[in-house]
């Protein structure tokens, strides 16, 4: 993790609907916190919820998914009847548009543009999925269905299906984060059933919050997955970086982020739970 690489955690802040420019805390070789300053990039559109996943077109276009915090009252609720929005600003920042996204729930997670294919993929965490969304109107169909109970079930919690995080590997091959059962699950590029290809108790929380696994991201020259994992507001230290092998199938390795659980967002002093994680050679 220190030989030449760096990861980079960027958090969900919940309830502030503005995107920062620069905004991501990088774990360095002394394990330390390089801060830097945070600028408005963007603001989300009045009545918007807050932004949770992002990514970027080969034209340099921002795709923003929203995740319904305050409107759900507390984190992880679904309200039946409410969709998720798909939000696209131009490289400057300027708004362009936002969209419904049809047939999915209130809490969208990650977001990107399928390599080889250019679908666009929005993880909906409240609906046990990945839709394939059309970024112009939002029309959407289902990529792939995550096997688990629905959130707030009462069956326990580590039986609910919660897909957070999405990444690729070279094959196209589709990893998809699930914050409750522990579990990566993986397709091949056409999507379909995913196969639970990691099961881990290292990424499954045990205290608060209680969602775990968020964020994925390839090592592809360490032959490492790389999961961000939600960590104890109240505790610093207590987020971690888990470190997958992907020969072996297996959590090598669960590393504590040093430094602060929280810091200042929108003039509020406000939790920040890591959701992108990123490779940086």
């Amino acid at each position: 993790m220190n030989k030449g690489g760096t990861y980079a955690l960027s958090p969900s802040c919940c309830q502030y609907a503005t995107l920062a420019c620069v905004f991501s805390l990088f774990q360095l070789p002394a394990y330390g916190w390089d801060r830097s300053v945070a600028t408005t990039f963007a603001t989300l559109p009045q009545g918007s919820a807050h932004p949770e996943g992002i990514t970027t077109d080969s034209k340099g276009n921002f795709y923003v998914v929203t995740w319904d915090y305050e409107r759900a009252g507390k984190v992880g609720t679904v309200i039946p009847g409410k969709v998720g929005h798909l939000i696209v600003f131009a490289p400057d920042g300027t708004f362009m548009r936002r969209v419904e996204i049809a047939g999915s729930s209130n809490l969208l997670g990650d977001i990107s543009f399928q390599p080889g294919t250019g679908n666009l993929l929005v993880v909906d965490y409240g609906g046990k999925q990945v839709l394939k969304v059309d970024p112009m109107t939002g029309a959407s169909s289902v990529f792939i269905s995550v096997p688990g109970e629905a959130i707030g079930s009462p069956s326990p919690r580590t039986a609910w299906a919660a897909p957070n995080g999405m990444t690729f590997d070279k094959k196209g091959n589709i990893y998809l984060a699930d914050s409750y059962q522990g579990t990566v699950w993986r397709t091949g590029p056409t999507g379909g059933a995913p196969t639970a290809w990691v099961k881990s108790d290292l990424l499954i929380s045990h205290g608060y919050p209680p969602l775990a696994a968020n964020g994925l991201a390839f090592d592809p020259a360490r032959g490492i997955l790389v999961a961000a994992n939600v960590g104890d507001a109240s505790r610093a230290g207590s987020f971690t970086v888990s470190m997958i092998d992907v020969v072996r199938r297996e959590v090598i390795a669960d590393v504590s982020v040093a430094g602060r659980t929280r810091w200042a967002v929108a003039m509020k002093t406000q939790t920040a739970w890591p959701f992108k994680v990123a490779i940086i050679a």
